[in-house]
């Protein structure tokens, strides 16, 4: 995915998302519920992408997403993967249902936009093929 976008010369993009307010369910009402939560926001998350793109949990709280062939234009990978950012928060912000509980979380996001000169400041080992 990534060497197709550096060959291309199309941005891609990395979304590290960390869910806002996980711990205090975790804590308030038991790791049942906080695990409902982290599979429920992972299928909104994955139902909402492409299936070119790729979505998955780093670890406790915090996933990851990345989106291939954005734009060739800087601007407009950016305002795009603004949207996906942005899309991909109001869909962590909807309340779900756990035994009859309403759960919320929320979410932040840092988002890099990957692009070719990135790669080519890495040594070869690491570089993708």
């Amino acid at each position: 995915m990534i060497a197709s976008s550096v060959r291309h010369k199309i941005y891609g993009a990395l979304l590290v998302i960390d869910l806002d307010g996980f711990k205090l369910v975790n804590d308030t009402h038991g790791h049942d519920a906080g695990d409902a939560v982290l599979v429920e926001i992972a299928k909104r998350f994955v139902s909402s992408l492409r299936s070119e793109d790729v979505a998955g949990r780093m670890g406790g709280d915090e996933f990851v997403v990345l989106i291939d062939h954005i734009d060739a234009d800087e601007q407009q990978a950016q305002s795009k993967a603004l949207r996906i950012a942005d899309k991909l928060i109001k869909l962590a912000n909807i309340p779900l249902d756990f035994n009859g509980t309403h759960l919320h979380v929320g979410a932040s996001i840092g988002i890099c936009l990957l692009e070719q000169s990135i790669w080519m400041r890495m040594p070869p080992l690491a570089r993708p093929m």
